[in-house]
């Protein structure tokens, strides 16, 4: 049992360190109280629904997950995502999750294995395509999952992780996206603007 127990915590940090070892530090990352680029990018949603990012802004402003499909912290955080739309509904915010592993189309991360991901998890939110990895590359972002949240002026008010545990709901001590939301949502600033983040690499094309 407790060789078990030791392989499962070597693979974690294993995945740990490849992906932080794989990250494009060249990329320049959107810093918070700058604004969102490339807003009228299109996207293609897992319904074949195309949208631009611009109208997908709400009253109160636009929540921006990255995320994909087989990367374990993404399924460790998976369960909340409904919770981040319905909370996001409730404090009149956008939210959209994309998937911008363009090295993986082919495979893991294809249209067909999106679609099929957001109909066995029962994905109330739109989930699209990141196609070339263009909105990724645009906000700088690294990982999956990675949360950026925008006001209603498509200004950057919060980056970083969802909380503080992936493991356990139950024993998360900072909500850091859901403070982040419901402070939007009265018109206030998020008291953290910027949290460390635990995640996969996003797959980009290699060149």
């Amino acid at each position: 049992m407790k060789k078990i127990f030791f392989a499962s915590k070597l693979l974690v940090l294993i995945v740990i360190l490849a992906s932080f070892n794989n990250a494009n530090l060249n990329l320049l990352p959107l810093k918070i109280g700058q604004k969102m680029p490339r807003q009228f990018t299109r996207i293609r949603a897992v319904n074949n629904t195309h949208y631009v990012l611009k109208d997908m802004y709400k009253e109160n402003g636009l929540c921006v997950l990255f995320s994909s499909n087989t990367c374990p912290f993404v399924i460790s955080w998976e369960g909340r995502f409904n919770q981040i739309h319905d909370l996001c509904v409730k404090n009149k915010i956008g939210f959209v999750v994309l998937n911008s592993n363009e090295d993986k189309r082919k495979g893991n991360d294809s249209f067909f294995e999106m679609q099929k991901r957001a109909k066995d998890k029962q994905y109330k939110f739109i989930y699209a395509e990141d196609k070339n990895s263009k909105m990724a590359d645009a906000l700088g972002a690294q990982f999956t999952p990675e949360v950026f949240l925008f006001d209603k002026f498509q200004v950057l008010e919060y980056k970083g992780a969802i909380d503080d545990n992936m493991k356990d709901e139950k024993l998360v001590k900072i909500a850091y996206l859901k403070n982040a939301i419901e402070n939007l949502g009265k018109n206030k600033k998020p008291t953290i603007k910027e949290s460390n983040i635990v995640g996969c690499d996003i797959k980009r094309l290699k060149e």
